[in-house]
Formats: C-alpha cells, sequence, structure tokens
C-alpha cells in the first residue's frame, strides 16, 4: 500500500509552522492517506527564533539534516519503497536532499514520476 512520508517543518508555536502542520495531517486524515511524520531533532530546546525572523536559521539547518538522517535511515530499513510519496514541506530541504546522492542512486530514480498527491 502507498503510504506518504510527510518531512514537515519544526513545529513553533509563535510561527505558522504550528499550523501549517496541523492542517496537513487534518487533510492527510479526511482523505484517509496512509501517512508517518518524518521528524528531526532540535538544535535549540525551546524552539525560540534565535538567529532570523521566521526561522531560526540555525535550528532550520539542524532539523532538516537530522530529519533528512531520519529519512534516508528509513530507506535503509526498507520502510519506504519506490511507491510510497515523500512530501517535503519546505524547499530548504529539498536543497538537502540535492546533496545525498544515495537517495537518487538508490531509491529515487525508480519512483514513479508524479510526485504530487494522486491517492
Amino acid at each position: 500500500m502507498r503510504k506518504l512520508f510527510y518531512m514537515g517543518l519544526e513545529q513553533i508555536e509563535s510561527r505558522y509552522s504550528l499550523q501549517l502542520g496541523g492542517w496537513n495531517e487534518a487533510v492527510f486524515g479526511r482523505r484517509g492517506i496512509d501517512y508517518e511524520i518524518v521528524c528531526g531533532q532540535d538544535l535549540i530546546p525551546d524552539r525560540n527564533i534565535v538567529t532570523g525572523s521566521v526561522l531560526d536559521v540555525h535550528n532550520r539547518s539542524y532539523y532538516s539534516l537530522t530529519q533528512m538522517a531520519a529519512l534516508v535511515k528509513l530507506m535503509k530499513e526498507g520502510k519506504i519503497t519506490s511507491s510510497d510519496v515523500i512530501f517535503f514541506e519546505d524547499a530548504t530541504t529539498i536543497w538537502v536532499l540535492n546533496r545525498f546522492r544515495i537517495l537518487w542512486i538508490r531509491y529515487l530514480k525508480n519512483l514513479d514520476q508524479k510526485f504530487l498527491l494522486d491517492f
């Protein structure tokens, strides 16, 4: 069965990212989409924005990289198949993805080219 792996933003109460994650999860639920949230780790435990205005630039980078590490681990464990969908919430994460050639070489080259939600 096809599954969606959600690569959302770190959820910060004072920013839109908390609402965005909730909205997406609600839509996934209404549509009956089987999904898993892939989380990263925080560099700043209280998630306060120290450097930057929208999201903390250091925490965003750290969260994104550890989130990608978690995704790669799921792939290595065989928990993501070529029929699954990986939904990246943020272009910053996709930029990081381009640096992980292993994803292309071992997994993405065999994916269906439709990256839209077509459940």
